[in-house]
C-alpha cells in the first residue's frame, strides 16, 4: 500500500488561518445499553465485538489498526490526545475501551467511550466536506454490520441530549494571532452563539477551535453550512486585521517575528506556553508572507506544535522526564525541525 501522507501535511483552503477540519458522528448499538447504564462484562463484549467486526476495516485506502486503552501507558495515552486521535475521555475510561486508528492518523473509530462509537475524520485545512465524505461513509459501512439504536422523530440516539439528531459535531481549528491580539474574541464568542456555534480555546498559539453546539432540528449540510459561514466571517476579520497591523507597523511585524524565530533557533529551553506563542508568531509570519522558507513546501508549523507537547517529548526521551529535562528537550526538537527561512 501506497504511504499517505498526514492529514496535517495535506493542502486545504484557508490555511492561512484554519489549520484544519474534522467531523465526530456519535452513534449507539441498539443491541447494548448505553455506556453509562452498561456492566463491565458487557463493556467488554461490546469493545471486543466491535474490534472483531472492524479489524478488517478499511477506507479510501487506508488501513487501521487496534489500541486498547488498558494495554497502554499513560504516556502513550495522552501522545494520542495531543495528536487529536482519541478523546480525554476515552483514556480516562475505566471500562473496556479502545480505538480504531488510521495510518494517515485522519480517521478514529472510538470503542466505549461515551457512546459506543464516536466516528472522528480530519482533513487538514478548511475542508469540512472531505471530512464529512469521510466520516459518512465509514458511518454506513459500520451499520451494515451493527444496527444502530434510532429514533423515527428524533434521530440518533445518544448519551447526551445535547448529540441527540444527527449525532454530528463539525470544527474547524483556526489559527487567529491578529484576532486574539485585539481582544476580540469574546466578542466574537458571543455573537456566534445566537447561531448555535461555540469558540473554545487556551490561548496558547493562537488556536481556537470552533463547532457546533446543535444537532437536533437540523440536517448535517445545514449544521456545516452554518459553521462554514461563520467561520468565513471570522476568516475575513483575521485576514483585516493581520492586514492592518502589518501595515501600520510593517518594520516592527518583522522585527517581532524573526527575533521569535532566533529564540527559538538558539535557546537552550522552553516552556510549552512560550515555545507555543513562538511558533504561532512563526506560522503567522509564514501564512502572511513576511516570512519565507529556504525549501517551498506546506507552510504549516502545526506539526512541530504537536512534536513539543509534554507525552510526545517524554516518549522521544523513552523515560519519565522533569520539567527542567523536558524544556531542554523541546528545545532541542525545534532546532532540529524548525524550517530554514530566507533572511
Amino acid at each position: 500500500m501506497v504511504s499517505m501522507l498526514k492529514w496535517y501535511e495535506e493542502t486545504g483552503d484557508n490555511e492561512d488561518v484554519v489549520i484544519s477540519s474534522r467531523v465526530r458522528l456519535a452513534r449507539n448499538l441498539s443491541s447494548y445499553p448505553f455506556p453509562v447504564k452498561m456492566s463491565v462484562k458487557q463493556a467488554d463484549e461490546l469493545v471486543e465485538e466491535l474490534k472483531n467486526r472492524l479489524s478488517t476495516l478499511e477506507e479510501e485506502g487506508r488501513s487501521f489498526h487496534y489500541v486498547s486503552m488498558k494495554n497502554m501507558s499513560d504516556t502513550d495515552k495522552v501522545a494520542l490526545v495531543e495528536r487529536h486521535l482519541v478523546s480525554e475521555t476515552l483514556i480516562m475510561k475505566q471500562e473496556p475501551a479502545g480505538a480504531m486508528l488510521s495510518e494517515d492518523e485522519a480517521v478514529s473509530v472510538l470503542l466505549n467511550e461515551e457512546d459506543h462509537i464516536r466516528i472522528q475524520a480530519l482533513a487538514g485545512g478548511m475542508n469540512l466536506e472531505k471530512a464529512w465524505r469521510v466520516a459518512d461513509k465509514l458511518d454506513d459501512d459500520i451499520n451494515r454490520s451493527f444496527p444502530y439504536a434510532y429514533h423515527e422523530k428524533l434521530g440518533y440516539l445518544t448519551s447526551f441530549p445535547t448529540n441527540v439528531g444527527t449525532g454530528l459535531r463539525a470544527s474547524f481549528m483556526l489559527h487567529l494571532p491578529a484576532i486574539a491580539g485585539t481582544k476580540r474574541l469574546a466578542g466574537i464568542a458571543s455573537d456566534i452563539g445566537r447561531f448555535g456555534v461555540t469558540i473554545r480555546g487556551n490561548g496558547a498559539g493562537n488556536l481556537y477551535q470552533i463547532y457546533n453546539q446543535k444537532t437536533l432540528g437540523q440536517t448535517e449540510q445545514e449544521i456545516m453550512q452554518n459553521l462554514t459561514t461563520i467561520a468565513g466571517q471570522i476568516i475575513k476579520q483575521e485576514r483585516r486585521i493581520r492586514r492592518k497591523i502589518t501595515q501600520e507597523n510593517p518594520v516592527g511585524i518583522e522585527d517581532t517575528l524573526l527575533r521569535s524565530y532566533g529564540i527559538l533557533k538558539y535557546c537552550k529551553t522552553l516552556e510549552i506556553e512560550e515555545a507555543m506563542n513562538l511558533l504561532s508568531d512563526i506560522q503567522f509570519g509564514l501564512s502572511s508572507g513576511i516570512l519565507k522558507l529556504e525549501e517551498q513546501g506546506k507552510k504549516s508549523v502545526y506539526p512541530l506544535m504537536m512534536g513539543i507537547q509534554p507525552a510526545h517529548l517524554q516518549r522521544l526521551a523513552g523515560r519519565p522526564l522533569e520539567d527542567e529535562e523536558r524544556e531542554i528537550i523541546r528545545a532541542d526538537y525545534i532546532k532540529q525541525n524548525l524550517p530554514e527561512i530566507v533572511i
